[in-house]
């Protein structure tokens, strides 16, 4: 399977072009310098300071540190290989080879760069974590009747219409425990973020309160 085709992961659209950003619909009637003066006083949790929509940054540092090692721990260096993403990864990750202890003794700076807002890095680092988790990309679609091929969105299907109100606490009480909690709670938002156009992360209700 060619690059550009594991970059399709269920979640990851458009991932051939890394480099663009989300942009609102229409334009909010405020030239982006005063929106972004306006933030700067704010800083509202989860809202990016021009787009006001959540970036994959914020997916992550929502996560907390501990929960973002178990994502980098989780990470399978023979999916990278299968789906030819090792070479690219090791250049974003600025790393001369990428092995299990590399990336835990990397966790700290990878966690810096994300703090610095280093989208482009977390949008590669997103395809690396998802398609080491294949079996749970699978799971969540066909539990919410989303068509896919192997985990990778059918061709030409628009998959919005499938993410009905409520669906992410459907999708965390279903496989809690099936799978990692913080693995399955990045791929929940990572979905809202890069096919929903949310503004903050979704945060499960604990299971004492369920």
């Amino acid at each position: 399977m060619r690059v550009a085709r594991a970059a399709a992961l269920s979640g990851l659209e458009g991932a051939a072009d890394l480099g663009r950003s989300a942009a609102p619909p229409g334009g909010f009637g405020l030239s982006h310098e005063n929106v972004a003066a306006d933030l700067r006083l704010r800083k509202p949790p989860g809202y990016d300071t021009l787009t006001l929509y959540m970036q994959i940054s914020d997916v992550y540092l929502d996560l907390g540190q501990d929960a973002f090692a178990q994502l980098i721990r989780s990470i399978s260096i023979g999916k990278l290989k299968t789906y030819q993403m090792y070479e690219g990864f090791k250049v974003r990750a600025h790393l001369h080879k990428v092995n299990t202890e590399l990336l835990r003794k990397s966790i700290p700076k990878f966690w810096a760069r994300l703090n610095e807002r280093d989208e482009d890095f977390g949008k590669d680092l997103a395809q690396v974590v998802l398609v080491s988790h294949l079996e749970m990309i699978t799971g969540v679609l066909d539990f919410l009747g989303i068509p896919h091929e192997n985990g990778f969105f059918a061709k030409d299907i628009d998959p919005k219409p499938f993410f009905t109100e409520g669906w992410e606490a459907r999708v965390c009480e279903k496989f809690r425990g099936v799978f990692p909690d913080p693995i399955l709670l990045f791929y929940v938002n990572h979905l809202r973020w890069e096919l929903l156009g949310a503004t903050e992360p979704f945060h499960p209700a604990s299971p004492s309160a369920t």
